[in-house]
């Protein structure tokens, strides 16, 4: 939910270094204006069409797909969230979101018969708390 009334024109979602963010695009969105994605580093910037004035306590949210974890697990990453005006100052923000973590899985985070009885390297990783993947939202 947005802290503090202002008219947005940006919001930048900021992934922790190392997260991969080349693929990222966005399946929907709520409580803002359409707008685009527009990507350098780990941030993602998007960019409202026509800035918009929007309440304290909006809730803002983007479905995100194809971010991809940094590659060493680690047992608490954030993301951060920036709102900004047409003229490029801050509204709210940097704001953390709550940390999340990733960890290595192997077959036994797997139940039984879930891979048809597939053969595989079990070396990837997911996040165990907080589905940042696949969703973030401003708060």
């Amino acid at each position: 939910m947005t802290a503090t009334t202002g008219t947005i024109k940006t919001v930048e979602i900021t992934f922790p270094a190392g997260t991969n963010i080349a693929a990222a695009g966005f399946i929907e969105r709520v409580g803002i204006g359409p707008g685009f994605f527009s990507k350098a580093g780990t941030t993602l910037t998007y960019n409202v069409q026509s800035a918009v004035n929007v309440p304290a306590g909006t809730f803002i949210r983007f479905e995100l797909v194809n971010v991809k974890n940094p590659p060493n697990p680690r047992s608490s990453l954030q993301v951060t969230l920036t709102t900004k005006n047409n003229i490029g100052n801050v509204i709210d923000g940097p704001t953390p979101t709550s940390a999340y973590s990733i960890r290595q899985i192997g077959t036994s985070d797997i139940a039984d018969d879930t891979d048809g009885g597939a053969t595989f390297d079990p070396i990837f990783t997911k996040i165990s708390n907080n589905g940042i993947n696949a969703a973030v939202a401003v708060s």
